[in-house]
């Protein structure tokens, strides 16, 4: 099944200020918030995690850990992406079913089509996350 890519589409992230709000964390959520309005985004995007104990590369392989792009796989930033459809490189945002945007790297491809491979060392984490439809933004750098 193919999903629609909507080009410059402008998210509905509400921006919450009272008194207990930082002025860097205002500050923080004003950015966060200009650059998805800039930002392409996949919604229903097919979300999995994956480990760098994958396919043919296994500890001790001078490849192992090693991105498509030649940098070493990172836990919270690395992700793979289809090139074709998120551009290597891109800052990409994930929102999470609770509302929680991460913010990751597309450095890694090894997915096909409208989906999103998150890095996590730990097999049982991303056993336990299995693959989530999510909205997902990337922006080309």
């Amino acid at each position: 099944m193919c999903l629609t890519i909507k080009a410059k589409a402008q998210p509905e992230l509400p921006v919450v200020v009272d008194e207990l709000v930082e002025p860097e964390d205002f500050e923080n959520q004003k950015i966060e918030t200009a650059l998805l309005a800039k930002a392409n985004v996949i919604e229903g995007c097919t979300v999995t995690w994956y480990t760098a104990d994958t396919g043919d590369k296994k500890p001790g392989d001078p490849a192992y850990g090693i991105t498509r792009s030649g940098m070493p796989v990172v836990e919270h930033l690395t992700c793979a992406v289809d090139p074709d459809v998120i551009p290597l490189y891109s800052d990409v945002f994930v929102q999470y079913v609770d509302g929680t945007i991460e913010q990751l790297w597309a450095t890694d491809t090894g997915v096909r089509g409208n989906s999103l491979d998150i890095y996590t060392p730990d097999y049982d984490y991303a056993i336990q996350c299995g693959r989530q439809s999510l909205t997902v933004w990337w922006v080309e750098t």
